[in-house]
């Protein structure tokens, strides 16, 4: 038996070193022999175990770099929420909060200055109407004061064309030869008279025109600041209605509701 197991042995050994000899000798002549249009099969490189285990290894390492892993549906991840990649929620809720408190800042300045171009435009306004009544007053006062010194004027010529012939009377008797020495007295007290009543009916007139004048003028400022109040308040109720608009706008633009 044992001789037997002896030859069953060699022959597989000699059998196996044909097999080697027989592929070798075919490579060889595949290399030599191979046509034109087949080299770049025949040169072309074998696959290398060791670069696919070097690619293994990188997918293993980006693998641990993202904590990427494939998760059965209904399982809880492995992964710590805190261990992967990424802002957190409290970083998230931090930056968003002070995104909305800069929106805040910057809105509440961009009001003030609104409301501040309000206020100077509304005071513009408003003194660019007193300024047109000042003008309107002073003319009408300017008219009333022509007005009452024509007045003046006529009353003066009246009173004086009045009382002329009352002291040409009078200064007609002083000039008679034998008037007594009392009754020239008489004469020059009652003209001295005359003319004190006619000055004091002039002054009378004069203070009664001028009081009308002041009257008038009060009158006119009166009216004038009225209406330029009802103007600041017609303005202001108009301002906060655009100023209304512009806060809803830019509370839209900075998107802080």
């Amino acid at each position: 038996m044992s001789a037997l197991l002896k030859k069953i042995f060699i022959s597989l050994a000699i059998i196996v070193c044909l097999v080697v000899v027989g592929f070798w000798l075919d490579r060889t002549s595949s290399k030599v022999a191979a046509p034109e249009g087949e080299r770049e099969t025949v040169l072309a490189p074998e696959l290398e175990w060791g670069s696919y285990g070097r690619f293994i290894q990188e997918m293993q390492n980006l693998r641990q770099k993202v904590q990427w892993q494939l998760e059965i549906p209904g399982q809880v991840s492995s992964v710590p929420p805190s261990e992967g990649k990424g802002l957190s929620t409290a970083t998230v809720d931090e930056a968003l909060r002070l995104e909305f408190d800069q929106r805040q800042a910057l809105l509440a300045d961009e009001l003030r200055l609104r409301r501040r171009l309000l206020e100077m435009k509304i005071d513009n306004q408003v003194k660019q109407k007193q300024n047109q009544n000042d003008y309107r007053i002073k003319q009408s006062l300017e008219e009333k004061s022509r007005q009452q010194a024509a007045a003046l004027a006529d009353f003066q010529q009246q009173k004086e064309k009045e009382y002329s012939s009352k002291l040409a009377t009078l200064y007609f008797q002083l000039e008679l030869p034998e008037l007594a020495l009392d009754e020239r007295t008489r004469l020059l007290t009652k003209i001295t008279a005359l003319k004190q009543e006619l000055a004091e009916a002039i002054n009378q007139k004069s203070a009664a025109l001028k009081l009308e004048e002041e009257q008038f003028a009060t009158a006119q400022r009166q009216a004038a600041t009225a209406e330029l109040a009802a103007y600041r308040k017609k303005l202001e109720i108009e301002g906060e209605a655009e100023f209304r608009r512009e806060q809803q706008e830019l509370k839209a633009e900075f998107s802080v509701e």
